[in-house]
């Protein structure tokens, strides 16, 4: 490290998750807004009033020895919208912007290095749940940028007295929001989910980090301040296709590395990476909360557990060894397995006899009643007696997925809510997408029920 560059050791905060002040009446409203009014989640109120005392946490900071603290511009509070409604960008605040070069101020002022992320999980209510689907929010996610970078360092030199900020985030694991949006569901998102949407989630975001970096240079090249250093920072996760390849993906040209090879590096990246562990002997946690990048591990091995298409030979620790091979990336690979022979025998400790084994698995799963696979299918509120429940009533996959919202709660233990889950996936494109795949690979759509 250079000798010009400190060593920060500090602590961050999210907006939402602080300040307190969002969703409320008279408030700005994020993407969580009607999770907090249905009561899927708690009302923000106050959250920890970072927003009012942020003097006494940056003290507290100090007074344990760090020297930087990471804090976040929310997008809401800045561009802000009072409504859960989607609609047109509103106008810039200002004194929102003001406030926050106070608060950057006052952290400088308790010896501390500000770090200021532009993007912890949240967005405006007014670019809709799904913002990370659209092409215009990288856009719309610059001119924040553009806006907010400038009026915070003008307010900081020419009231303040202090230099420009330095460092910054452009957004905040964009990996953890991927797979808790789009994944495992645990954040708001609309009814497309999967790994196909999560990678169109991903393409966006990837696009308004490259499109913030080149702002914020950009404004302070154009001021002639001093060089800011401008990064994205990821979840750390020992598995190499939700963390490390995201920034081999965008150093790519500084690296060298042709388009057209991206594939083939990567791999090669994540075999190198499985080697380097192997190599030190580092116990590699395989818990929910140290796999939770690489949502496709849990998604696959609940597909194939015995509660769903109980696959045989099929568990998580081949499950994790074929996606870090990228012979894994949907549902649907499993049954494109027996194409890939030539890749598996490749792979460490996986013989002929296991690969026999497991395909054996694969290949009676295609059999399973639909219930099964729908339970495979994890579509949210949908458990086992539920699965069973539409089986029974529709008999196949086609004439489950043609039922609208008011005839699927007619089922016996199915309300709205399940109805609505369930009519939402069969609209969805990646609902459609999948269930087409597993259907033209084999996999049983049931039979239809005897009138």
């Amino acid at each position: 490290m250079e000798n010009s560059i400190p060593f920060l050791i500090g602590v961050a905060t999210s907006g939402y998750q602080s300040e307190g002040g969002y969703n409320g009446p008279g408030e700005p409203h994020n993407n969580w807004g009607a999770c907090e009014q249905s009561g899927r989640v708690d009302r923000t109120g106050r959250a920890v009033d970072f927003w009012n005392r942020y003097r006494a946490d940056f003290d507290l900071a100090r007074g344990i020895g760090l020297n930087a603290f990471r804090l976040s511009i929310e997008w809401t509070r800045v561009q802000p919208s009072f409504t859960n409604t989607p609609g047109p960008a509103p106008a810039f605040d200002g004194a929102a912007v003001d406030a926050y070069a106070e608060r950057v101020a006052a952290c400088r002022e308790a010896g501390m290095e500000p770090v200021i992320t532009l993007q912890h999980f949240t967005h405006p209510a007014w670019l809709g749940v799904d913002a990370w689907l659209d092409d215009a929010t990288p856009g719309a996610f610059e001119k924040f940028v553009q806006f907010t970078i400038e009026r915070l360092n003008h307010k900081l030199c020419d009231h303040f007295g202090q230099p420009p900020v330095k460092w910054y985030v452009t957004l905040n694991e964009p990996n953890m929001l991927v797979l808790n949006t789009y994944l495992n569901r645990h954040f708001p998102g609309g009814p497309e989910a999967g790994i196909p949407v999560g990678l169109r989630a991903y393409n966006r975001m990837l696009a308004a980090h490259v499109r913030g970096y080149n702002a914020i240079h950009d404004l302070y090249e154009s001021q002639g301040w001093p060089r800011p250093m401008v990064s994205m920072n990821t979840f750390c996760s020992d598995v190499y296709w939700s963390e490390n390849m995201l920034l081999d993906l965008l150093c790519l040209r500084q690296n060298g590395i042709n388009p057209a090879e991206a594939a083939d590096y990567f791999r090669s990246r994540a075999e190198a990476l499985s080697r380097h562990f192997t190599h030190i002997a580092l116990q590699r946690r395989t818990d929910l909360a140290a796999m939770a990048g690489a949502g496709l591990h849990r998604l696959a091995n609940y597909f194939a557990s015995r509660a769903a298409m109980d696959i045989e030979g099929l568990g998580i620790k081949l499950i994790e060894q074929l996606t870090e091979a990228g012979l894994l990336t949907s549902f649907s690979d499993i049954y494109r397995l027996k194409d890939r022979l030539p890749d598996m025998l490749k792979l460490e400790r996986l013989g002929e006899k296991s690969i026999d084994n497991l395909l054996t698995g694969v290949e009676a799963s295609k059999k399973q009643p639909l219930w099964r696979l729908l339970t495979a299918l994890n579509l949210r509120h949908v458990g086992t007696r539920t699965a069973q429940q539409l089986a029974e009533r529709f008999g196949t996959m086609e004439i489950l997925a043609s039922q609208t919202e008011e005839q699927l709660s007619q089922v016996d233990e199915v309300g709205s809510v399940i109805a609505k889950s369930v009519a939402a996936f069969f609209a969805s494109d990646y609902g459609r997408r999948i269930v087409s795949e597993l259907g033209e690979l084999g996999v049983n759509m049931g039979d239809a029920v005897a009138a």
